[in-house]
Order: structure tokens, then sequence, then C-alpha cells
């Protein structure tokens, strides 16, 4: 009996609390059922940042919404309306209660104008310093109106941003750009520094060449170097600067050398000639730059060029490479003109002030380093009336196949003549060549080649020297 008693009492118990806990439930659920929903505009909102900088995307503050010291969720509680713009001005943020809140709230936040930012695209010009008009372009957002000015000294600038530099000018040129106010952006203003810089040239080729003379000097080192000048602008710079060294990257012995626009003549010059410092058979670097004097007062140089570089040869066939004679081309050898045509030179006039007593014709002449035969003397070549010389002796080169009329004659002084040439006919050598030659003397010794006594001898008669002629 104690053991049912206590089973019962048990059971009891269990019964007694699961019908104590669905009176609990039971009186929650109607109280809740029996809860009115709240009014979210008593609730406190509020926002991370109330201001911000207009950048042209969204943007927005980060909104709470407290009920006393709950924080609402969004989704649940209330649905959020205009919360971020992209739009300068004042924006307002809507809060919709949901769920256990009803009715809305609203706060604002503002998108401010920003100062307007101004860049410019020209920030160095080069020129020769010469009158320069130029178009300075600048950008600011919002397509605001840009207005220029300018108060350097030698430059102007219409508000449109031409901007104009006086003859000579070179230097800093100080612009102040202002951009109007506009519906997004405050007005602004900047000053900008644009640097006006001499304009270079560069090195085109170089050449070992000048007076050909009748035996290249030896210790003749010199180069001639050309630069580019075909733009007519460049006559404004004041002149050229060269400077060279063995070294290519210019850090050791550094030669220079300035070279004046105008030469001697007032001609405009695009080359010189250089020797000073050169060494033969040595790789030499060569740059050039322009340089000017500007109108503050200030000496202005331009970039160096790119390197150019020229092996320092002063032997023949580099002194004249690249050259040819030409039909009909003249040279002065040795104080006499030879007339080129066809691999042959034709002696035709003298400077008689590089003749010592004599005249010689050589068998062969060089030009251009290589040796032609002198085989023809042009009639008055060297008649005496066209200069009026004092000639003792005439020497008449081994290739001489023709002589012109009048070629030597009115020389009264010419004692002696040698021939060497066995190639003259009677009908190659002209009326009066030898006319009146050594007319002082009672006769002229001439030597020609064996075997030609008789023949030369009938041949310088008939040409001027009957009665007077010794042959030997």
């Amino acid at each position: 009996m104690k053991k049912k008693s206590y089973v019962r009492y048990a059971f009891l118990s269990l019964a007694l609390c699961v019908l104590m806990a669905m009176s609990v439930w039971a009186w929650g659920v109607t109280a809740k059922a029996s809860e009115a929903p709240k009014d979210i505009g008593a609730c406190a909102v509020t926002l991370s940042k109330t201001t911000f900088p207009y950048s042209g995307q969204k943007c927005g503050p980060k909104v709470t919404v407290k009920d006393g010291n709950a924080v609402l969720a969004e989704g649940t509680d209330y649905a959020l309306y205009g919360a971020t713009a992209a739009t300068v001005g004042r924006h307002e943020i809507t809060i919709l209660g949901m769920g256990r809140y009803t009715g809305q709230a609203t706060a604002f936040f503002t998108i401010q104008k920003v100062k307007n930012k101004i860049t410019i695209d020209t920030k160095e010009i080069y020129t020769y310093s010469n009158p320069y008009r130029y178009n300075v372009y600048c950008d600011a957002e919002g397509n605001a109106k840009l207005t220029f000015s300018t108060s350097t000294k030698g430059a102007s600038i219409t508000k449109d941003g031409v901007l104009s530099l006086k003859d000579g000018f070179l230097g800093t040129v100080k612009v102040k750009v202002k951009a109007a106010e506009t519906e997004i952006y405050q007005a602004a203003s900047k000053t900008f520094s644009i640097k006006v810089k001499l304009k270079g040239t560069y090195i085109t080729q170089f050449k070992n060449e000048g007076t050909i003379p009748t035996i290249l000097p030896e210790n003749d080192h010199t180069v001639k170097v050309f630069w580019d000048s075909g733009d007519y602008e460049i006559q404004s710079v004041d002149g050229f600067q060269i400077r060279f060294s063995l070294d290519r990257t210019f850090r050791s012995k550094v030669h220079k050398a300035k070279i004046p626009m105008l030469n001697a003549f007032g001609s405009l010059v695009d080359s010189c000639s250089m020797s000073k410092d050169l060494v033969k058979g040595k790789k030499t670097y060569f740059q050039i730059r322009t340089y000017k004097k500007a109108l503050d007062g200030k000496m202005y140089y331009s970039s160096w060029s790119d390197t150019a570089s020229h092996k320092i040869d002063s032997s023949k066939k580099s002194f004249y490479s690249g050259k040819k004679p030409k039909n009909g081309e003249i040279f002065m050898v040795g104080g006499i003109e030879y007339k080129y045509k066809d691999k042959k030179l034709e002696a035709v006039d003298m400077k008689y002030s590089s003749i010592q007593n004599q005249i010689v014709i050589p068998d062969k002449v060089e030009v251009y380093g290589k040796k032609y035969p002198v085989t023809s003397i042009k009639a008055g070549a060297f008649q005496r009336a066209r200069a009026g010389s004092s000639v003792m002796k005439i020497k008449i080169g081994k290739n001489v196949q023709s002589i012109g009329k009048n070629a030597f004659a009115d020389n009264p002084f010419v004692q002696n003549i040698t021939i060497n040439s066995k190639k003259l006919k009677a009908k190659s050598v002209g009326k009066n060549a030898f006319q009146y030659t050594g007319r002082i003397y009672a006769y002229v010794k001439v030597k020609v080649p064996a075997g030609k006594k008789a023949a030369y001898r009938k041949i310088l008669e008939k040409a001027g020297l009957a009665g007077r002629l010794r042959v030997s």
C-alpha cells in the first residue's frame, strides 16, 4: 500500500506542473495580442554625418533608430527611403515603421558644392625665342568657364588663353586661371608656371673636307660638323655650342666651342670646321645645343642633342671620302688651274703669284686623292699678255698631247724649255704657241726626248721659235 501511494503522488505533481506551464503560455499570448503598435516617429533617429562633399557618386549617412535604449532593426522594425543621393543640395530620408512600429520619421543630410579643380596641359613651350603665340589648354570640372591672365613681363595672354611671347622671351610665364562657379562647383583660381625653353638642334653629319691641299698635312685633324637648320626660325638664336670628348658620357676631358649664328660675312651658319684638341685615329663623341641671351639679360641654353660619333681620320682616303671630280670642274693645284674631263686634265690658267719663275706642267695631278694625267694645255693658258709674269723656265709633262695656240706666248724671259712628252704632233701644237717666248735672248734651250729632236724642232719653229732654237 505504501508503494502505490508514492507513485500516485508523483503522477499528480507532474500533471500540476504541466497545467501551470500552459496557463503561463496562454497569459503571454493574450497579453501580446492585446499590445498596440508604436509610432516610430517617437523614436530617436540619428545620422552618422549630416554633410558630404560632392563627388559625383552616391553617398549618404548611416541611420540609427532607437526606442529608448533598444536599437531597432532595419527590415524588421522599419524601412529606409532616400538614404543616399549624388546631387548637390538638401536630401530627405524617410523611415517607415514595420512590425511593432507604425508611422514614419524623417531626417536630412546635405551634399555641398566643392572647390573646383583646375588642371593645365601646357607646362613647357619650346621656341627659338622668336615672337610666339600659343593656345594654353586648361581643364576644370563641370565645364566651368575659365578666364586667363598674367603679369609676367614680356608675355601677355587673352582671357580665352592665347599666350603671346615677345621676341627674345625665355624663362617662366606665370598664368593665373579662374574657374567660374557652377551648379555643383564653387569658383576657384590657380596660378601655373609655364616654362619657355630654348629649342635645340641636332648634328646631321661629319666631313673631312675644306680647301684641298696639294699635299695633305700629316697633322691635319680637321673635321667639319654639320647640324640641322631647316627651321627658318632658328635664326633667332645667338649661336650654337658644340662639345666633344673621347668619353661618350662627357664626364672627363670635355672640350667646348661656341659658333655665332652669323659668320663674318653676315650669313647664317649650319656647319663649322674644328681641329683643336682632336686626336687622330680616335672615335670622338659630339653634341650640340643652341644659346640665346633673352629679354631678362640671362643666357639660356637648349638641351644637348643626342650624341653623334666620328672617328678622327686625317688620311687621304678619309679626307676625300665621297669626292669625285665632275666634267668641267676646275681645280687649282700648285698655282695652276686644271679642268677635269673624262678622267683627264687640261691646264687652263695660272695664278702667277704662286709661280716662282717657272711653269711646270706635271705628268699627273692629284684631285680628291686620285691622280689624273694632264693631257692638254689650253690656248693662251700661260700667255704673258694675260698676266705679265717673268717666267724663265717651262717644263711640260710626258702625258701632254696637245698645246693650244698662244699657250706660252709673250714670256720674254724664258731661257729653258723641257718637253718630256713624246706625244706631240704638228697638228696638236697650236699656232704661235711659243711666239716671242724668250725673245730677249739670242736663243732658247729646248730639251726633248731622245729620237724627237728633228720632229720637235720643226714643230717648235713653226710655233714661234724659228731662228732662236737650240734642241738637245
